[in-house]
């Protein structure tokens, strides 16, 4: 009985798969590699609309920045819109899956289901007009249609994923983004005390204030790689926090570069969630980060010494 069991199993199994194959990836006709949107370039590209459900995203270029929400909204993270564009260039007709218009509530490239995004360029040109369906049988990829066209094609990669994110998301997340070898002194300041840690030629690290002797390298390392890349982990509720005073933060970190350069972080007060406030000096953007980040730059100077400076002193 259990080895019939195991069979039937087995047995319905593979009915279920054989049934989605041929509901959902039908032995499609084979088309040449050609692209879905022909000439299309990146570079000309200037605003990008996404729609899903009810939510509606603009992106928008201002000289060399894109923005989400508008000429009038947030830095927009670069990297993401470089993949929408270089998505939108690269997708193909190869793999045809149907010519039937009644077939687009299938594969949900309808209006109705289907994700929509439009591309323009500086003239307000429409240079493409997309639906993203839903994933293909293989969870990495995507059905596909031109807005003008009946044509439904499946396309590598989960697109909705490139496409379709929430205002948050597609904000710029960067804080800092420098080369933490260009650092040449930190300076520490939080509760009226004020650390000083330089690097010396040969790379070390060494307390400067409040007394003079060896830092701890590792600790330095950590300390300033994570400043110098430094991302948010969100952004906070719009007016939050109330009436917080910027001028007197918690605390403040200053890296001082090899050229004369500086860059200071403004740390202000923790939210009931855990995350900190924090911003740069002199810009209005407020981020948001984990309470243990923060904790590497509001330290003490026996948290920085070396670490045999601390056994000699049976500290």
């Amino acid at each position: 009985m259990g080895y019939k069991r195991t069979y039937m199993v087995v047995a319905t199994l593979v009915v279920l798969v054989l049934v989605i194959f041929l509901l959902e990836r039908p032995f499609r006709e084979k088309g040449k590699e050609t692209l879905l949107f022909e000439g299309f370039q990146p570079k000309d590209v200037t605003k990008i609309e996404t729609r899903s459900g009810n939510q509606k995203i603009t992106l928008e270029k201002a000289g060399d920045l894109w923005l989400v929400g508008g000429k009038e909204g947030y830095k927009a993270d670069s990297s993401a819109i470089q993949d929408i564009l270089h998505t939108m260039e690269r997708l193909n007709r190869r793999d045809l899956v149907s010519k039937n218009p009644k077939k687009r509530e299938v594969y949900e490239v309808n209006e109705k289901d289907g994700a929509e995004v439009k591309v323009y360029d500086n003239r307000g040109k429409l240079m493409a007009h997309l639906f993203l369906g839903k994933g293909g049988p293989d969870l990495f990829s995507t059905y596909i249609r031109r807005a003008d066209e009946n044509e439904v094609y499946l396309v590598e990669g989960y697109l909705k994923t490139t496409f379709i994110r929430s205002q948050e998301d597609w904000r710029d997340k960067t804080i800092f983004d420098f080369d933490p070898q260009h650092i040449h002194r930190i300076i520490l300041e939080s509760g009226g005390k004020r650390i000083v840690v330089e690097r010396e030629d040969v790379g070390e690290w060494k307390l400067k204030r409040p007394q003079e002797q060896p830092a701890d390298k590792g600790k330095l390392e950590d300390m300033i790689y994570t400043l110098a890349t430094l991302k948010a982990s969100r952004f906070p509720e719009e007016g939050e926090p109330k009436g917080y005073d910027w001028n007197n933060p918690k605390a403040r970190v200053t890296a001082i570069l090899k050229d004369g350069g500086k860059r200071t972080l403004l740390i202000g007060s923790e939210e009931k969630g855990g995350g900190v406030y924090v911003k740069r000096q002199g810009e209005e953007t407020i981020f948001m980060v984990p309470k243990y980040v923060v904790a590497k730059f509001v330290t003490s100077p026996g948290e920085l010494k070396e670490k045999e400076v601390l056994r000699e002193n049976g500290t």
